[in-house]
């Protein structure tokens, strides 16, 4: 899928209504996502994917949150089931991506999450910028989509890039709160008893304000290793959490400028787990991106422009702009998003590696 190609899905209506939306217009996308998911877990376990899913379930009160902290996102997930005709528990744990990577993939690098993401605070000649390289397992590319949320009882609205049936990945609001993510779940701790990583990227993307924003992530329990970059008209921030810590990283005054791959770099609410790290962050090119995006955005003199971002997050050098045939864990970046943060908030998304497909402009009315 190139980005002329993406799709757009307008939601309104109360929650249920939305995922019923959402649902009918994508059931056989849906289908196809659902399954994948299922063929992975068979792969990896030789196992009814069904008994793992209802272990999940049984084994975590992940849901048990959801339903506490998001009850409105819930009678979402609810309206996706039921629209598309699957199961509801099925369909959740679909949203449950990171979690299951350190529930029953912990051991498999390939499941790590690669994204590579940034931040440059406003000055006199350019709003503040967050923008994200969305790395995934190659299996995952041309199910891509946009979601334009409008909120049944305010004017917020949301754009929001995800994956067929999936409720988030990455966002922007028109009260210009964006926010980017990099999975940790290789690396940190996790809850059995948190909130899932879409759930938690809805919640920001939700809020009016920035401080409402840095609210969410510092009151509600995270279920996954994560970090969450957010973004607003006067701010810039990053928060490593993890099951049981919530650590900022501070960007750099010197550049007013943050970059973070998928290393931990301040919280040490380590996993206790048998995988070598330093093999993990060798299979998934993290310091390399890290290094990377260190050399070209730490310099406060050298000033980056739009295309200076497009051509940062387009290179090869550093594996910023990941292929396929780069990657033996088969994982590529199958999206790059860029939000710009001013009074009239922007989003640009590339479907596809951005070294070869256009950026697409999105703005509200």
């Amino acid at each position: 899928m190139n980005t002329s190609e993406i799709k757009i899905i307008k939601l309104k209506g109360n929650p249920r209504t939305r995922g019923e939306i959402l649902g009918k217009q994508l059931k056989r996308l849906i289908k196809k996502h659902l399954n994948i998911i299922k063929l992975l877990i068979f792969e990896y376990y030789q196992t009814n994917p069904i008994e793992i899913i209802n272990d999940f379930f049984k084994n975590t009160k992940i849901l048990e949150s959801a339903i506490k902290l998001t009850p409105h996102l819930i009678e979402e997930v609810e309206g996706v089931a039921e629209g598309s005709g699957n199961d509801f528990k099925e369909i959740f744990a679909t949203q449950c991506i990171d979690e299951l990577i350190w529930y029953k993939f912990e051991k498999n690098t390939r499941f790590s999450n690669q994204c590579s993401a940034l931040g440059i605070l406003k000055d006199k000649d350019f709003p503040s910028i967050i923008a994200q390289n969305v790395d995934h397992i190659n299996i995952f590319r041309d199910y891509g989509l946009i979601l334009h949320i409008f909120d049944h009882k305010t004017s917020l609205e949301s754009f929001i890039y995800s994956l067929s049936g999936l409720i988030a990945l990455t966002g922007i609001n028109n009260r210009a709160i964006a926010v980017c993510t990099n999975g940790l779940s290789l690396e940190l701790n996790y809850s059995i008893e948190g909130l899932p990583v879409s759930f938690i990227v809805r919640e920001i993307l939700a809020q009016e304000t920035y401080n409402d924003a840095i609210e969410v992530i510092q009151n509600i329990k995270q279920a996954s290793g994560q970090n969450y970059l957010i973004g607003s008209l006067d701010n810039i921030i990053s928060f490593e959490c993890s099951g049981n810590s919530i650590v900022q990283y501070p960007r750099d005054k010197r550049v007013n400028r943050i970059y973070h791959t998928n290393h931990a770099l301040v919280n040490k609410d380590l996993l206790n787990s048998s995988l070598n790290i330093a093999h993990v962050m060798e299979e998934n090119k993290s310091l390399e991106r890290f290094n990377f995006l260190e050399k070209h955005l730490n310099d406060s003199s050298v000033i980056i422009t739009f295309k200076k971002l497009r051509d940062i997050l387009s290179s090869h050098e550093g594996f910023i702009c990941r292929h396929p045939d780069e990657t033996p864990e088969g994982s590529s970046t199958i999206a790059s998003v860029i939000y710009l943060l001013s009074k009239s908030p922007e989003m640009y998304v590339s479907e596809g590696m951005p070294c070869s497909n256009e950026y697409k402009k999105f703005t509200f009315l």
